[in-house]
C-alpha cells in the first residue's frame, strides 16, 4: 500500500500555471512512478514543455515490466530507466520547440521518484528537489540542484547563506531541452518505516525553509492536509511562483 497526495497552484504573481506532475504504476504492478516538472518560466511555452516530461516520462514507465528482473537488480535498472527516459524526453522537446509554434527556447526542471517496496530511486534535472522526511530527525534534500549558485557553493565561494540570497539563485545550470550529455542525477535510498518522501518545484522551496517543510509535513497525520498547508505557507510568504509539491508514503 501506498498513499500520496499532489499539490499545484498558481501562485501569488504568475498569470500562467507552468508546473505539471503525473503517476502511475508500471505494467507489472511492482513499481509506482512519481514526477512533477516546472516549466521555465523566463523561456517560450514551459507549461508545453513539462506537460511533455510529464506525459512522455508516464507513457515510457507504464510500460516497464520489472516481472523478470530480480529484486537486488531492481535499484540499477530503475536508474537507467530513468536517465535513458529523462533522454528520451529531452530530445523530444529539443525537436518540439525547433517545429515553430512559438516553442523555440522552451525548457524544464523535472524531479522523478520510482518506488519498489521500501527502495527509492530518484532522479532530477534543474533544481525541482526530493526530500525525505523523518518526524524524528526532520528532512534531508536529497537532490543536488543543478543551479548557478549551486556550482559557487560546492566550489567554496558561497556559504549557505549566501546563496539563499543571491540574486541569481534562481539561474539554473541544467534543463530539459538543453541537456546535452549530461543529463539527470540519480539517487537510490532506502525508507525506514514511516518515512515520506516531498517532490517540490523551487515555487515551495524559494518561499518556505526546510525547517518550515519539515514542521508541515511530519506534523501532519494527512498528506492532502500537509500538502495544502505547504502550499498556503508559500503563498503566504509571497508566492512569487508556481507551487507544486507531491507527499507520498509508502
Amino acid at each position: 500500500m501506498i498513499f500520496f497526495h499532489f499539490e499545484s497552484d498558481i501562485g501569488k504573481k504568475r498569470t500562467l500555471n507552468e508546473d505539471s506532475y503525473g503517476y502511475c504504476v508500471s505494467a507489472d504492478g511492482s513499481v509506482r512512478f512519481f514526477i512533477v516538472a516546472d516549466g521555465m518560466g523566463g523561456h517560450n511555452a514551459g507549461e508545453i514543455a513539462s506537460k511533455m516530461a510529464v506525459d512522455t516520462f508516464v507513457e515510457a514507465a507504464s510500460a516497464f515490466d520489472a516481472t523478470h528482473i530480480r529484486s537486488s537488480s531492481m535499484p540499477d535498472r530503475l536508474s537507467k530507466f530513468i536517465k535513458d527516459t529523462v533522454f528520451k524526453i529531452d530530445r523530444k522537446i529539443i525537436k518540439k520547440s525547433r517545429g515553430g509554434d512559438n516553442c523555440f527556447g522552451m525548457g524544464t526542471t523535472a524531479v522523478i521518484c520510482a518506488v519498489f517496496g521500501r527502495t527509492v530511486v530518484i532522479g532530477n534535472v534543474g533544481d525541482s528537489r526530493a526530500y525525505i522526511a523523518n518526524k524524528y530527525t526532520g528532512i534531508k534534500q536529497i537532490t543536488v540542484d543543478h543551479s548557478y549558485v549551486e556550482e559557487l557553493k560546492k566550489s567554496g565561494y558561497l556559504t549557505q547563506e549566501e546563496v539563499d540570497n543571491h540574486p541569481k539563485k534562481n539561474a539554473i545550470t541544467r534543463a530539459l531541452g538543453f541537456l546535452e550529455e549530461e543529463g539527470a542525477d540519480v539517487f537510490i535510498k532506502e525508507l525506514s518505516r514511516g518515512e515520506r518522501i516531498i517532490l517540490c518545484t523551487d515555487g515551495l522551496t524559494s518561499m518556505v525553509s526546510d525547517e518550515k517543510i519539515s514542521e508541515i509535513v511530519n506534523g501532519n497525520l494527512f498528506l492532502t492536509l500537509a500538502c495544502k498547508k505547504l502550499v498556503k505557507c508559500a503563498n503566504e510568504n509571497g508566492g512569487t511562483d508556481n507551487i507544486t509539491v507531491a507527499v507520498i508514503q509508502p
